[in-house]
């Protein structure tokens, strides 16, 4: 009996996916294109407000984002003074905590010991929440083709809603309770099964993705990451004011609850479904075949499912049996985690500039929102219009202006070359993105004074096209691999980059960049950005073996 039920879920998928005798991905580019008029059509038929749409995402990204980046520079203050608590250097007054006053001097936060201390803090956090982000982040994505965009956003954000409440009471009650300061680990649970910072940007890409055509695609990730960079941006800033006029640094956790409290309710009872019924049932169904061909065969290492859409497929000729391995997604998602684990340096390069520039928490806070403004000026204003540009232009040769010849024949020579596909341009995007980033990291030990520091961080800025241009490639890679379920499993394509986001954001490079700091801080302080600077120079290598064909090629649906 359950021999022929595998048989029959086997021959569905079989038959579903690639039908016989017939090409592969051209039926299904169309039934893509047809779903996608459908769904189209039906979101039409509903009232305004009940219709997803970007501007949906436009308010709530950069809100989210401003919450989040709210607490950034009073958090690695607060750790700093948590942690000076149990190891005082020195004392003389400063910032407060309810009834209790706290004194803190800059001495703290350049003592060496208390930096090492405050870094294994950070590190024991960022590590735990990222491993269990590991096991939660690709199920959200998954669990959102199936249950719907809203419903999986509405669970994060009331879990982030906890978050301030947990840093309170350690704050508040931590002296009562054993563990002290480790407490926060609580924190880090928390945070890490609601999918940590990552899987909500994921969730938002998704939901963009569901609504937007492939070829805008790019443009519309890039605003929606502006936006995010925005509230990045505005979030220290409106951080550090508040510490200014209250003299409080908890007086912005206090606001962060409240302000995801209010986001919660928005995304619960307002934001309308970006996903119809048809492709959340058809997720559905496709998600019980999986998991039964994965009953069939045993699941000895499930957790590592998400990661599955990102091995290399199988590629045949027409007329062939024979195959190769398609590599570009699998490479391009390498060399995204070699930029993930770069960029998880950015705590320690806070730490770095409190130890170096004795900046406080109201000065880094400025600094932060300097950068994030920077980077979503550019995400926003400069990059869409030049990828606007880049691919409305016709694609014309020197070959396909000429005048045909004589010999050739007369429908040949206009088709000498095939078309240049759109997300070359996503793809070259990706390759200068990185490489900004690889010489940010060359010139920030060099910086002499935290100006310099500042401003080489935001020239920076030039290389966040990274993020909107892989996720775009990365779509499009997908879809070549999987046909015409990919619209349907999109979440599950960005749960699995967001994955890999956790694991060398949240786990790897906090492991690796907290340990070398802390061992190096006495001594040679720059060595992080040594590091990084290598990290992103193995990146750009691995992305330059990526390539997207103009016209996609055959391809089975096998991760074997």
């Amino acid at each position: 009996m359950s021999s022929s039920i595998h048989r029959v879920a086997s021959s569905r998928s079989t038959s579903r996916r690639n039908p016989p005798n017939v090409p592969v991905n051209q039926p299904e580019d169309e039934e893509l294109e047809d779903e996608h008029e459908q769904a189209r059509k039906v979101r039409e038929q509903l009232p305004l407000w009940k219709r997803p749409a970007r501007w949906w995402l436009l308010v709530l990204t950069p809100f989210s984002a401003t919450v989040l980046s709210l607490t950034i520079s009073a958090q690695v203050e607060l750790f700093t003074e948590l942690v000076c608590r149990i190891e005082p250097p020195d004392y003389q007054p400063s910032h407060s905590y309810g009834d209790s006053a706290f004194a803190f001097s800059p001495s703290c936060s350049s003592d060496p010991k208390v930096q090492a201390t405050v870094t294994r803090l950070t590190t024991v956090i960022t590590v735990l929440t990222g491993i269990i982000a590991f096991f939660t982040v690709g199920r959200w994505g998954s669990f959102s083709d199936r249950h719907g965009r809203t419903r999986t956003l509405g669970f994060i954000t009331f879990g982030q809603f906890l978050l301030p409440f947990i840093t309170l009471i350690v704050v508040h009650y931590g002296h009562l309770l054993p563990g002290g300061y480790w407490l926060l680990l609580s924190e880090a649970v928390v945070s890490g099964f609601v999918g940590s910072s990552v899987t909500e940007p994921a969730i938002y890409l998704a939901y963009l993705s569901d609504i937007t055509t492939p070829d805008k695609r790019a443009g519309h990730f890039s605003a929606l990451q502006g936006g995010m960079l925005a509230g990045i941006g505005v979030g220290p800033l409106l951080g550090s004011f508040i510490i200014q006029k209250t003299g409080n640094l908890l007086s912005v956790f206090y606001l962060a609850a409240l302000l995801r409290f209010i986001q919660s309710g928005v995304v619960w009872l307002v934001l309308p479904e970006s996903l119809t019924p048809a492709q959340m049932q058809r997720a559905i169904i496709k998600h019980e075949e999986d998991a039964l061909a994965s009953t069939s065969t045993g699941r000895p290492f499930f957790f590592l499912e998400p990661l599955l859409v990102l091995l290399p497929a199988k590629i045949t000729r027409p007329g062939s049996s024979k195959f190769r391995r398609d590599w570009n997604l699998t490479l391009l998602a390498a060399s995204y985690a070699l930029m993930f684990l770069a960029a998880s340096s950015l705590i320690n390069q806070f730490y770095y500039a409190l130890y170096m520039f004795q900046w406080d928490a109201e000065y880094l806070g400025y600094c932060i929102s300097v950068i994030g403004l920077a980077r979503a000026l550019f995400l926003t204003g400069i990059l869409p219009p030049l990828i606007r540009y880049f691919k409305q232009r016709p694609p014309k040769t020197a070959n396909e202006t000429a005048h045909p010849s004589e010999r050739d024949p007369l429908l040949e020579s206009t088709q000498r070359r095939p078309p240049s596909s759109p997300f070359l341009f996503d793809l070259r995007l990706a390759r200068v993105s990185v490489f900004v980033d690889l010489l940010m990291y060359a010139t920030l030990p060099l910086a002499p004074s935290g100006a310099l520091f500042i401003l080489f961080t935001t020239i920076g800025s030039l290389g966040a096209g990274l993020n909107p241009a892989v996720n775009a490639v990365a779509l499009e890679l997908y879809k070549r691999k999987v046909g015409k379920d990919a619209r349907a499993e999109s979440g599950k394509l960005l749960g699995g980059l967001s994955v890999v986001q956790a694991v060398f954001a949240n786990v790897l490079g906090p492991l690796m960049y907290g340990s070398i700091y802390a061992s190096t801080v006495a001594t040679s302080p720059r060595t992080i950005f040594f590091v990084a600077l290598g990290n992103a120079t193995a990146a750009f290598l691995i992305l330059t073996f990526v390539r997207v064909s103009p016209v996609p090629e055959d391809s089975e649906n096998s991760t074997a």
